[in-house]
């Protein structure tokens, strides 16, 4: 029998997905939450969310090939930008929506940037999202302008474009609001 409790251990070890260093924060949270449901059907403390969202947060499958990947929401964040681009460049295309096909292309990609924006809302605060979206979107823009339309952009522009991508850079590398 003592035989059989062994490998039933090592089976355990080799398939529980949480590491020893995060089980007493899972422990915690449970303990909370169970204490919480207990005041009544439904009650869930927001100190009990934040744990729970600490624990999956730091939870890594040490198994799962790829743990370097980047969270979804910056995927959804850059997909967001991509489309917002895409119709604001066929917003000019458009000639102040007097051509039909870059004004669709217009409202499908505002459609779709809003949309995807709001995905990356659902982890990250507002002002981030929008201070990456618009500064990105100016940035691309800018550069598609020169590109496509044959804009030039003087001086104090360029200095102005550097300062954004700059201040999106402090964001991502110092900022610690990035995820709530």
């Amino acid at each position: 029998m003592s035989g059989q409790r062994g490998k039933l251990r090592r089976a355990q070890r080799r398939v529980d997905p949480v590491p020893r260093s995060e089980r007493r924060l899972v422990r915690l949270a449970a303990s909370t939450m169970t204490l919480s449901l207990n005041q009544g059907p439904g009650v869930l403390r927001q100190s009990d969310k934040s744990l729970l969202s600490h624990a999956n947060r730091r939870h890594v499958d040490r198994n799962s090939p790829n743990t370097e990947s980047p969270p979804v929401h910056y995927l959804h964040l850059i997909i967001a930008i991509i489309c917002e681009t895409i119709g604001t460049t066929a917003l000019q295309a458009s000639q102040q929506f007097t051509k039909l096909g870059p004004s669709l292309i217009v409202l499908v990609g505002y459609g779709a940037s809003f949309y995807f924006m709001a995905l990356a809302l659902k982890v990250m605060p507002v002002g981030i999202v929008y201070a990456i979206w618009s500064g990105l979107g100016i940035v691309l823009i800018a550069l598609i302008g020169l590109i496509v339309f044959g804009q030039r952009l003087d001086l104090p522009a360029m200095i102005g474009l550097g300062l954004v991508i700059a201040g999106i850079l402090v964001i991502h590398l110092f900022s610690q609001t990035t995820q709530h």
